[in-house]
């Protein structure tokens, strides 16, 4: 039996990690979805809170790749910063 990696505590190395803004946004659309199902005024608070955590990390997300973008285009650059 193979063991499973949870993607959100993988390691900078892991292969299972959720760090593409897509995979934030699909987290945040299912807290959305959650939340308008939701029976009680709290759980609706709780999933818009946890969408709005989706969405900044999608934005992180984002960010990340630009910087490593950068950092491959320009190697030098990155090490004077």
């Amino acid at each position: 039996m193979q063991a499973t990696v949870d993607p959100l505590f993988a390691s900078q190395s892991g292969e299972s990690q959720v760090e593409t803004c897509e995979e934030c946004l699909r987290e945040a659309a299912e807290c959305d979805r959650l939340g308008a199902l939701a029976q009680t005024p709290g759980a609706r608070i709780l999933m818009l809170v946890a969408s709005r955590q989706w969405r900044q990390l999608a934005q992180k997300a984002t960010e990340r790749r630009k910087t490593r973008a950068q950092m491959i285009a320009d190697p030098a650059a990155a090490g004077s910063a």
